[in-house]
């Protein structure tokens, strides 16, 4: 199942869509190497349908207002954030990279001088 293949097959299924002809699903399922339920996806939906992605929270978030607060006093390190929250809270469920990883996407950057880590 390759990208080639997939889109011979899309791109017969949409030529059989125009001309109105109902394709053998399971002929084209056992040509192209797909699943006949595939197939029939792809004609229905007239080809490759790209589905949005849902956002997902972080198993930081509830710990979101104690790292904001903690990461903008002066001197504080991803490090010693890290050890502080192990210490404090005993459920904590993350390490040290995913905590580095998450300050990063709330947008704290690196600093060169006194930096975070």
């Amino acid at each position: 199942m390759n990208y080639k293949a997939r889109t011979e097959l899309i791109g017969e299924l949409l030529i059989m869509k125009a001309h109105d002809i109902k394709p053998n699903f399971s002929e084209l399922a056992r040509v192209y190497g797909f699943d006949r339920a595939t197939v029939r996806k792809y004609y229905k939906d007239g080809g490759l349908v790209i589905k949005e992605r849902t956002s997902k929270s972080s198993k930081y978030d509830p710990y979101k207002d104690v790292i904001i607060e903690l990461i903008n006093k002066p001197g504080v390190s991803i490090s010693a954030l890290y050890h502080y929250l192990i210490n404090k809270y005993d459920d904590i469920p993350f390490t040290y990279s995913g905590l580095k990883s998450y300050t990063l996407r709330l947008g704290f950057k690196r600093r060169t001088q006194n930096a975070l880590w």
